[in-house]
């Protein structure tokens, strides 16, 4: 994904998975600022996602799509609103 700050494109990968204990954790790394990873808190229900990213002030809130490709929504972090889109990566199968 990517969210413009101060007219500069910033990329973005978001990393999820589940825990053993049924919660799942994950992080934000900025490819853009130095491979930055940022810890993230995860809270789903049903289709809704929040993202609280607690180092940095910052959250995302969005939505799953149909066939979990996608989670769209708004990510904010002070005074910045700004729309992001994850897409899920393409995964390879090995031959």
């Amino acid at each position: 994904a990517a969210i413009e700050v101060e007219g500069k494109a910033l990329r973005l990968v978001l990393t999820m998975m589940n825990n053993p204990d049924g919660t799942a954790s994950g992080a934000i790394v900025n490819l853009d600022q130095g491979e930055l990873r940022v810890p993230l808190t995860i809270t789903q229900k049903d289709v809704n996602v929040t993202l609280a990213l607690k180092a940095i002030g910052g959250s995302f809130a969005g939505v799953v799509n149909a066939d979990g490709s996608e989670l769209a929504g708004t990510y904010t972090q002070g005074p910045l609103n700004a729309p992001v889109t994850f897409r899920r990566a393409a995964t390879e199968t090995k031959k």
